[in-house]
Parts: C-alpha cells; structure tokens; sequence
C-alpha cells in the first residue's frame, strides 16, 4: 500500500510539472508572437512614414531618383508613390 501510495504521489507531482510547464510554454509563446507583431507593426509604421515623405519630396519637386537614393527605397516602393 505505501508503494502504491507513493506512486501516485509521483504520478500527481509529474502531472503538475507538466502542466505548469505547458502554461508556462504557452505563455511563453504569446509573449513572443506580441514582441514579432509589435515589431512587425512597427517596422510597417516606418515605411508607411517614409513613402509619405518621399510622396511630399517628390510633390515639391525633388527628383524620384534622389527620393530613392536618399530614402533607400525600392524600385517597388517607388512605383506604389
């Protein structure tokens, strides 16, 4: 009986050390997916920056090649202006 007795009670302490690292993995992850998200949602912030600064230079005359060299901008995010 005290064998068995112990057995569950290692069988119950392993089930817990599982479980809290499953929630502790989980949380884990959400915090990783919401630091990738801000930074993607940052990183979308800067450009959508740039093309309206480069969309204003390009209306004030400045030429597109200069836009683009200055602002490192694409031949893609040129075409979108």
């Amino acid at each position: 009986q005290i064998s068995y007795d112990r057995h569950l009670d290692a069988i119950m302490i392993q089930n817990d050390v599982i479980s809290t690292a499953q929630k502790e993995g989980r949380a884990e992850g959400r915090a990783e997916g919401r630091a990738e998200g801000i930074a993607i949602g940052e990183e979308r912030g800067r450009l959508q920056a740039t093309l309206a600064n480069a969309k204003a230079l390009i209306e004030r005359g400045v030429p597109k090649e200069t836009v683009q060299q200055a602002l490192a901008l694409t031949n893609e995010q040129m075409n979108e202006l």
